[in-house]
């Protein structure tokens, strides 16, 4: 396994960038592309008509190839917030259910289900932080803890966003699927340096980017 990747960026000799995780350098391939989108900008009456349909057909199946999904499973949106935003309005959380969610996670699992609670008759439940970062514990407990609302949805990263812990999504999907409800996965810090099948998991829905790991 090669271990030296500097080749790969343009990165010179005698620099050493250690800020990779907030403001990656762009590797060479991604910045050919991306100066290759904007000549097709310059002149896009060049390109055929059925250029644009081609270019999302080719991104739906690279993103089902990574995640052992179809082409037909797979739908672009602007954003992972848009993502979820998409998925509250097609799902339907009945007035005294509760949908759980992460302390201290990214917005984009989150916000839309705060937005929407009180008008919608539902409780939104946040799992804090377990002081052995056991994230999977915490959420399989959450799930099936005795007394609580009725689960509608489980909204959560796979990695945490501020930690960078790792839940086992066998487990949690598990659990979810036993009180028979919803599975949302955000999995903008796993997708690309993690295994992702939603052929096994099969949760209701699965959102990432391409900016992080992908390297778009």
């Amino acid at each position: 396994m090669p271990t030296d990747y500097r080749h790969l960026f343009d990165i010179p000799r005698d620099v050493a960038y250690l800020n990779a995780a907030s403001f990656s350098p762009l590797p060479n391939v991604t910045a050919e592309t991306g100066r290759q989108a904007i000549a097709n900008k310059v002149r896009p009456w060049e390109l055929p008509a059925d250029f644009i349909q081609r270019e999302n057909e080719r991104a739906r199946t690279a993103a089902a190839r990574l995640i052992n999904a179809s082409p037909d499973d797979v739908a672009l949106v602007p954003s992972v917030g848009y993502g979820f935003a998409t998925i509250a309005k097609s799902l339907e959380i009945a007035r005294g259910s509760r949908v759980l969610v992460l302390a201290e996670d990214h917005t984009s699992p989150v916000l839309e289900w705060h937005v929407r609670s009180e008008s919608q008759g539902f409780s939104v439940e946040t799992v804090a932080r377990p002081a052995d970062f056991d994230w999977t514990r915490a959420v399989v407990e959450a799930v099936s803890r005795a007394g609580a609302a009725p689960l509608a949805a489980a909204s959560i990263s796979s990695v945490h966003w501020a930690d960078g812990a790792l839940l086992d999504m066998t487990r949690v999907a598990e659990a979810v699927r036993q009180t028979g409800a919803a599975l949302l996965i955000d999995a903008t810090q796993g997708a690309g340096v993690t295994s992702i099948d939603v052929a096994a998991l099969d949760p209701d829905a699965l959102v990432f980017p391409t900016y992080k790991w992908l390297l778009g």
